[in-house]
């Protein structure tokens, strides 16, 4: 199965456009529950760590990925276990992005636990004005799911979103996200009964 997730990164490295990733400042997939299009950009590094409290339950490492980039459009993703006191942790889960043009990526992803149920997700992101930035994706593995993300900046570091997304019934969020420096993000986020903080971390 790893073979074919590289040998897949390969094909996508050569079809998909060349994207300038070097002087943009960090642009994590968290928080919230729309992936964006873009990919991290050629031999970078990204982690993106968060803490969720839901239902009087703290998740450690919620959403927890680490990201390389393989190309200018296309990386690898490694899913990092999360941690509850009750469940202790989770699964892993690996798999590739490619940014098939400015607006549209593709995602494609297994559990660690499930090598066989291959999730695919396909990402897009519009720039509806100057500060106004939307993003849908469309998710499928045992059942579809769906997200619609709008998000603006409120000053040069400072930035907000508010979500709704699908998986069985529909769910709304939204948060903040603060840069801390052009590759350091902090975010707090909350919906349905949870609230979340994170980080992302981006080397090059």
């Amino acid at each position: 199965m790893q073979r074919v997730f590289l040998r897949l990164a390969g094909a996508l490295a050569l079809l998909s456009p060349t994207l300038a990733h070097a002087d943009e400042p960090i642009n994590p997939e968290r928080p919230g529950f729309t992936n964006g299009a873009a990919t991290v950009g050629k031999k970078v590094l990204q982690l993106e760590e968060g803490i969720t409290r839901s239902a009087g339950t703290n998740t450690l490492g919620d959403g927890g990925i680490l990201r390389y980039g393989l190309s200018a459009q296309t990386e690898l993703r490694l899913g990092i276990p999360s941690w509850q006191k009750a469940t202790k942790f989770s699964t892993g889960s690996y798999g590739v992005k490619t940014t098939l043009c400015p607006n549209l990526g593709l995602i494609v992803q297994t559990s660690a636990e499930r090598p066989t149920q291959t999730q695919a997700a396909l990402e897009a992101e519009f720039a509806v004005t100057k500060d106004w930035t939307l993003q849908v994706d469309a998710v499928r593995d045992s059942r579809w799911a769906s997200g619609f993300n709008l998000g603006r900046s409120l000053t040069e570091r400072l930035g907000m979103f508010v979500e709704a997304y699908r998986t069985g019934s529909w769910h709304g969020d939204g948060g903040l996200t603060y840069q801390l420096t052009p590759d350091q993000q902090v975010d707090l986020s909350g919906g349905d009964h949870f609230v979340s903080v994170g980080y992302s971390w981006r080397l090059r």
